[in-house]
């Protein structure tokens, strides 16, 4: 199986991570909302902090994608030929997770936009995006779309949009971002409006393969092992409510449906038996060749 892609050659410096993009995260897309969606840019669901968010996951050469590249780059990321702000689009990122709390009003504008970043943060880790979309745009709002954290907030907005399946909006809005005051969200913007114009997987059942999962008997030591000379078929038709094959269990050993069960052993010939076989059949061969001699 194989995808041909249509890269511009002009995209020559990050055509191996548009690769990496276009090919590594299309496990997380598939069969969206009925019809596979390819959705290059937004991540998979976190786990465990050793895996944080990163807005935009390429970097230039052996760098780390968090890693400043000089002293003007202090509290940034380089993504997308771009300076991102590092609690944005960086590992500092995680802060969010203290950050979302009740909102009062103590708090300034530009902090209320901040916890509404990290509110759309949190949805859009968990897979809902159409929630992310609603409280980006309002991080968007709060801290003034024409700065440049409010723009980096529409970077966001824009990746909720495309996998919420609405990649017109999502193109528009960072075609908006073309025009915008800070340099560098408008690199970014434009690097990422070209991935987002990249072709979609076309996948139909003949790309998936369905593997029935059998429940196996649990034994006294509370391992599951697949009962001893069971020879059946999982069959889809015999599954039950929990979609579960029913595997039969094998008898107890020494017991009376073992020996039943049990192949009988295949004969043997004793040792005296074929010394008795081999002396008569020398004898034999010793009485011809007399009658033979003397005839």
């Amino acid at each position: 199986m194989s995808f041909k892609w249509s890269i511009h050659p002009l995209f020559i410096e990050w055509k191996p991570c548009v690769y990496r993009l276009l090919l590594g995260k299309v496990l997380f897309s598939v069969n969206r909302q009925g019809k596979p969606i390819l959705f290059p840019l937004h991540h998979p669901p976190r786990r465990n902090p050793t895996h944080p968010v990163i807005l935009l996951c390429c970097c230039s050469g052996n760098q780390h994608p968090s890693e400043s590249f000089d002293s003007s780059g202090k509290g940034k990321v380089f993504r997308f030929g771009a300076w991102l702000d590092d609690d944005i689009a960086g590992d500092g990122i995680w802060q969010c997770e203290q950050v979302c709390s009740n909102i009062d009003s103590t708090l300034t504008r530009q902090q209320k936009a901040y916890s509404f970043f990290c509110y759309g943060v949190k949805e859009f880790d968990g897979g809902c995006y159409d929630a992310a979309v609603n409280w980006f745009q309002k991080a968007a709002a709060y801290g003034d779309p024409s700065s440049r954290t409010g723009g980096q907030y529409q970077l966001w907005t824009a990746q909720a949009l495309h996998a919420a399946g609405k990649r017109d909006n999502a193109k528009s809005t960072l075609q908006k971002l073309k025009y915008h005051k800070d340099r560098d969200v408008r690199k970014a913007s434009q690097q990422l409006l070209y991935i987002l114009g990249a072709p979609q997987l076309k996948l139909d059942d003949s790309y998936f393969v369905c593997i029935p999962t059998a429940r196996v008997p649990v034994t006294k030591n509370k391992e599951k092992r697949v009962a001893a000379g069971y020879s059946g078929i999982y069959n889809m038709a015999d599954f039950g409510k929990d979609r579960y094959a029913f595997i039969q269990k094998a008898p107890e050993k020494y017991s009376l449906e073992w020996f039943v069960q049990k192949p009988p052993p295949p004969p043997k010939t004793s040792y005296m038996n074929m010394n008795l076989v081999v002396t008569l059949a020398t004898t034999i061969i010793v009485c011809m060749l007399v009658f033979f001699y003397h005839g």
